[in-house]
């Protein structure tokens, strides 16, 4: 790539080009996690309109230079990231409401549309983590407080606009590009175009309890073993996760903590919550649980993630928060983890802690509105299982080599604890590097038809990285 004429691509533009001798390109090149940031790009295309996505592919191709797509960067295995160029849709994030109906730019943050359609009083049910990429999160699934009852973000999708390979610009749903459609749910991000605009039909905001309830550590194993047959067949109104959380300071104890939300009352919400504490024989040693609009929902789901964004980078557009070097591994599981497993799956969460790691675990229930799409009526296929475990570990960019190493062990050594009752499908938005098989653990028997549209949209193969589908 030496010898590289950007002016022509910075001309044809109506957004940016940063390469590395403009002041944007250091804050703007990094992902969400620190641990990718030593994959520097020799220029990032900050695209304003979906002609600029066309101009950028089709510079790449001119050139033979590598890309990646990026819409918010939260990729856990730094697929949003690469040493050629960062096709970065973010600009684009615009809102569009129309009744029920509402259309939005890929590159808009879940914070923002949040807030844009709880003025008009709707929501599409998805994750609480403001700074999450809309385009990225509803490709892969999207799950949050909501989803229990009304499925995925994805399955509120009903039309994709897509700058394919050759450059062409398509709409896809029911009727244009079915099958394009199909696959975009659930295997779209990086795999088949640069989706730019995404329209879903969404749902009226509602008023939800939301809860924060605290065990000592000492209590985690049981309540565990409680949460996981009492959450997947809790009423779909509720949504209540379990954690495992450790802190960088030693002195700070472990916890279990449940968290989520419901659509009812305070004391539809705690009677509820009285059945897992009846279960599990442990009396919780914090309780937090109010009835709040939907404003204040979004805005308290997002403040209990937020405790370990602990890296914060002053740009001219406002602080970014970042998460440092952190490693991530996750399993469905179709049915309860044996006893004595979770007894281990705890002996190791609070073993070798050292100060500046954080750990942590989160296991979310699914069942409910998940379950009532079929799984082969879009990509997404993980439809009937009971709950997601994910596994993460983080220490900052500046820790030793060591330290990341140990880390990584770790995370691993979490994982294998509870590997062997797990269904070895993994959520296609918590991607794996170290996975072999990593096809049918994400796309399951999904996976040749994805192959197939491969071939029939992307039949050069311009749209590759580590774990993009093949060819078929």
């Amino acid at each position: 790539m030496v010898g590289i004429d950007w002016s022509s691509l910075r001309q044809s533009l109506d957004g940016q080009l940063l390469l590395d001798s403009d002041p944007a390109y250091e804050w703007t090149r990094k992902p969400f996690i620190a641990r990718f940031d030593e994959i520097l790009p020799q220029a990032v295309v900050m695209c304003a309109t979906h002609q600029d996505v066309v101009e950028a592919l089709a510079f790449a191709r001119r050139n033979d230079i590598d890309f990646a797509v990026r819409s918010g960067g939260h990729c856990f295995a730094g697929f949003s990231s690469s040493r050629g160029m960062v096709v970065n849709v973010t600009p684009m994030a615009q809102v569009k409401v129309d009744g029920s109906r509402v259309e939005v730019g890929a590159g808009i943050r879940i914070g923002a549309m949040t807030n844009a359609l709880i003025d008009h009083g709707l929501v599409v049910p998805g994750g609480s983590c403001p700074s999450v990429g809309v385009g990225g999160t509803t490709l892969g699934g999207g799950i949050g407080v909501l989803g229990r009852l009304y499925g995925l973000t994805l399955d509120h999708v009903v039309a994709a606009e897509v700058v394919l390979a050759d450059g062409t610009v398509v709409t896809a749903d029911a009727e244009r590009h079915p099958d394009l459609f199909w696959a975009l749910r659930g295997a779209g991000a990086g795999n088949f175009g640069v989706v730019t605009a995404l329209t879903f039909d969404a749902r009226p905001a509602p008023r939800m309890t939301n809860f924060y309830i605290e065990w000592d550590f000492q209590d985690a194993a049981e309540v565990l073993k409680a949460w996981q047959r009492w959450a997947p067949s809790a009423p779909e109104e509720m949504t209540a996760g379990l954690g495992f959380t450790a802190m960088d300071d030693l002195d700070e104890p472990a916890v279990a903590e449940l968290f989520g939300a419901m659509v009812g009352t305070e004391s539809d919400a705690m009677k509820l919550i009285g059945e897992l504490v009846e279960r599990c024989g442990r009396e919780p040693a914090r309780v937090n649980c109010r009835e709040m609009d939907y404003r204040e929902t979004a805005l308290y789901q997002a403040g209990l993630l937020s405790a370990v964004n602990n890296q914060v980078v002053e740009t001219p557009q406002g602080q970014i928060e970042r998460q440092g070097c952190r490693f991530t591994k996750g399993e469905f599981f179709d049915g309860p983890i044996a006893d004595e497993a979770i007894d281990r799956l705890a002996e190791v969460f609070v073993a070798g802690r050292t100060a500046g790691e954080v750990r942590g675990l989160e296991l979310a229930p699914w069942g409910g509105g998940y379950a009532r799409t079929d799984r082969h009526a879009t990509a997404f296929v993980h439809r009937d299982t009971s709950f997601s475990l994910k596994h993460a570990v983080m220490v900052t960019p500046e820790a030793s080599q060591g330290a990341k190493e140990a880390a990584y062990r770790w995370v691993t050594e979490s994982w294998s604890a509870v590997h062997p009752w797990g269904s070895g499908r993994v959520y296609p938005n918590f991607p794996d590097p170290d996975l072999t098989n990593w096809g049918d653990a994400y796309y399951g028997e999904n996976f040749a038809r994805l192959k197939r549209i491969k071939s029939q949209y992307d039949p050069q193969n311009l749209f590759r990285f580590e774990q993009s589908i093949p060819l078929g």
